[in-house]
């Protein structure tokens, strides 16, 4: 067994040899420390040092060494006078945009299924000013594509023309802004129906519509009617009918026929067919369009406006819309006389309708305003 004494001083050794090891550890610590703070310092210095350091001086610009700058990518101010005057190229660091020196002119010629590609097809390519054919080209069905290369800027005529067609022409403009013009041509039969309009006292109807329509057998069958205004001695001319077929004509809308319609048939040995019409004395009608949101929503928008006249009451029902021209009027050149109803719509205006009355002896005048939704400023 251990006496109380002989533990105590061995506890007493104990302690003296954790005390050595402690105070061992702390001089090493303490040496670390006084390391490190100094390093922090001098890391710090050379930090601040190099962000409040200036920059390189650059020396002023002057007339001896100007050219060495164009090196950096800036252009020296002999070569814009230069430039400007045409004496030198500009710096190899600009780039150049070479504009093509010549045009071409590329398309094809097509048609309905029923036509018939005669032989012969001719596209020719000439000048407006002086008609001189720069360039032709024989076209046919096995082969519609033409292409004409290294045309010259001008102003031109592309037309096509074949036995049994008509004469199909094309305007077209070569520049080296729009060098490349590619279109196409329609092929289209010489068979049509020609005829004059007149009212009841005989005088020609001026831009009143005549309509034809392909007649057919097969029941739903719907085909795209043919249209044509009378010009100012009430004649009209309706191209591109079918040889060998017949044809409902008369004179309004398709929907809308005035007076009797009539049955024209046109051939390959005939393709000329004619037909006169008589209709009661006609009424005038000239809408005009007040944009109350100014003259910029007119501009804008306005375009896409369109005026319906619709006949009110009575079973001879007569309706037809037409667009605005430059003047932003609307002129219906012959309605049959009535009450009628006057519709501006289109676009994001809102519709407005007007009624007026029309005679044949007098020329209805009529304003219509309209309101823009979008652009507008008053109350919704």
């Amino acid at each position: 067994m251990w006496s109380v004494s002989h533990d105590k001083g061995w506890l007493e050794r104990q302690d003296d040899v954790v005390y050595s090891r402690v105070m061992c550890l702390r001089t090493k610590n303490h040496g670390s420390t006084k390391l490190l703070v100094p390093g922090l310092l001098l890391v710090l210095v050379v930090a601040a040092a190099w962000i409040l350091a200036p920059g390189p001086s650059k020396a002023p610009v002057t007339a001896a060494h100007s050219d060495s700058i164009s090196q950096a990518g800036q252009i020296p101010k002999a070569f814009e006078e230069a430039n400007l005057e045409g004496d030198a190229r500009p710096p190899s660091t600009l780039r150049e945009i070479q504009l093509p020196l010549s045009g071409k002119v590329w398309g094809k010629v097509h048609a309905e299924a029923w036509v018939e590609w005669p032989s012969g097809i001719l596209v020719e390519l000439s000048l407006q000013k002086t008609g001189q054919v720069v360039a032709s080209q024989g076209i046919s069905q096995e082969f519609p594509d033409f292409s004409f290369t290294k045309v010259a800027f001008d102003n031109y005529r592309l037309t096509l023309s074949a036995t049994g067609a008509l004469e199909t022409n094309q305007l077209l403009t070569l520049s080296p802004t729009s060098a490349n013009q590619h279109t196409y041509l329609a092929l289209q039969p010489t068979a049509r129906v020609h005829g004059t309009v007149r009212d009841a006292s005989g005088k020609p109807v001026v831009g009143i519509q005549v309509t034809a329509i392909l007649r057919s057998d097969l029941p739903g069958r719907y085909h795209e009617p043919l249209l044509a205004l009378t010009d100012e001695d009430g004649a009209y001319v309706i191209n591109g009918l079918r040889p060998g077929y017949e044809y409902d004509l008369f004179v309004g809308t398709p929907n809308n026929p005035i007076g009797q319609p009539t049955v024209i048939g046109v051939s390959k040995s005939a393709p000329d067919a004619w037909s006169d019409f008589e209709v009661p004395l006609m009424g005038r009608a000239v809408i005009t369009i007040d944009f109350s949101d100014g003259p910029a929503v007119r501009d804008e928008f306005g375009k896409v406006l369109r005026v319906l006249a619709q006949k009110e009451g009575g079973t001879s029902g007569y309706s037809q819309s037409l667009p605005l021209s430059k003047e932003w009027t609307a002129t219906f050149a012959a309605l049959p006389p009535g009450e009628y109803s006057f519709s501006v719509y289109g676009g994001a205006f809102r519709r407005v309708i007007r009624n007026a009355g029309v005679s044949s002896e007098y020329e209805t005048a009529l304003t219509i305003p309209v309101h823009h939704l979008g652009k507008g400023n008053r109350p919704r």
